[in-house]
């Protein structure tokens, strides 16, 4: 069904029908195989076209959840009040699903779980589920909620990648994970048994790695960043637990690029930073992604990220946070290309740093300060 949907044509139909239906297989027991018996449900292990049927199949599901949402029985919920609607997020073999906090929305919910499950010939696992609701839902709704999904109810859905998915402030403990995942990487290397080439070897591509999935959408505590160089300082001049020694260049020469004297290892802090940067880049340009438009409409409305006088709301979050801390970064370092001066505003942008132009224009004058310029090429 789902393939004829997709427009598959039918001798490409029947050829991956024919793989799932054909699919055999026999058990060795006590070094002897059984008979052969044919799988009730999916195609062969290891075989390519399993995860292009795994996304037709969750393709079909997020059909099933648009077409409740158009029809108004489900309610998805949004960041802010021009925001986009979120109904669910799909990634891997993961899913979240977004309504609003009522037994309806519950009910409504497990009816499209319960269609695609009669479709396909799965089963959903409730009680390994969980339903998270806001702190501001009445406790007697969230228990009706959990009864009508059968599942429980959480305070922390936990981690997910490594990163926690609900947390209410960032401290030094929060990200302590990433600390101890370093700690036991290098702990398990012998650095008296390595050279000073391959300790340093091992330092940019293994440890330093480590938390770049994290850096990129949070900003890591101060205490944390000095940490992680910690161990890896004392990683490549050799410092064990009995015997501590002597550092004979400092920290700061040896992360300079290697064209400069340095070995080209990579600070921390710097390196988040820079992560965080690119984030906001993302945003600067308008990114198609959900993430950016979700950022976008809440915190930045009419303005942008790089304006000079532009501050992060007082009750934004830690990830808002994050990012607005890698654009100072992108204002220090971006340049600017004229071209059609569509997107210019003559008056108000930067031109002469660290004010914009209108600044240094004469009281009596009378300035548009949304006035922009065009350049008309001439060949």
């Amino acid at each position: 069904m789902v393939l004829y949907e997709a427009q598959f044509p039918h001798s490409l139909v029947k050829l991956i029908m024919s793989c799932i239906t054909s699919t055999s297989f026999q058990i060795c027991f006590n070094g002897e195989l059984t008979s052969s018996f044919h799988a009730q449900r999916g195609i062969r292990q290891g075989d390519p076209l399993s995860p292009y049927i795994f996304v037709l199949c969750m393709e079909k599901l997020s059909h099933l959840i648009h077409s409740t949402v158009d029809v108004g029985l489900w309610r998805p919920v949004r960041a802010s009040q021009s925001g986009p609607k979120v109904s669910h997020l799909f990634f891997a073999d993961d899913l979240m699903l977004f309504a609003e906090a009522s037994p309806n929305q519950a009910a409504a919910l497990k009816n499209c779980l319960d269609i695609f499950c009669s479709l396909f010939g799965q089963a959903v696992s409730y009680e390994k589920s969980l339903i998270y609701c806001s702190p501001n839902t009445c406790k007697s709704i969230a228990s009706a909620i959990s009864r009508t999904c059968g599942s429980p109810l959480t305070n922390d859905l936990g981690k997910y990648l490594g990163m926690p998915l609900i947390h209410s402030r960032v401290n030094k403990h929060t990200y302590n994970g990433i600390f101890d995942k370093v700690q036991n990487r290098l702990s398990s290397w012998k650095s008296k048994a390595l050279s000073m080439a391959g300790r340093l070897t091992l330092v940019n591509s293994v440890t330093s790695s480590i938390p770049i999935y994290t850096m990129q959408t949070a900003k890591l505590p101060m205490s944390l960043c000095d940490k992680l160089d910690k161990l890896n300082r004392d990683f490549i001049w050799g410092d064990t637990t009995d015997r501590k020694k002597i550092h004979l260049v400092s920290w700061d020469v040896v992360c300079q690029p290697k064209q400069l004297g340095g070995l080209g290892i990579k600070k921390t802090e710097v390196m988040n930073q820079a992560m965080l940067a690119k984030a906001s880049w993302r945003l600067f340009i308008n990114d198609s992604g959900l993430w950016a438009n979700i950022y976008s409409k809440k915190y930045l409305k009419d303005c942008s990220l790089l304006d000079e006088n532009y501050l992060p709301p007082p009750d934004c979050s830690s990830t808002w946070r994050s990012i607005v801390h890698g654009a100072s970064l992108l204002k220090k370092n971006l340049k600017w290309r004229v071209g059609d001066g569509k997107t210019i505003k003559f008056w108000s942008d930067s031109w002469i740093l660290p004010n914009a132009l209108i600044n240094f224009a004469l009281p009596s004058a009378h300035i548009n300060p949304n006035a922009t310029i065009y350049y008309q090429p001439h060949y």
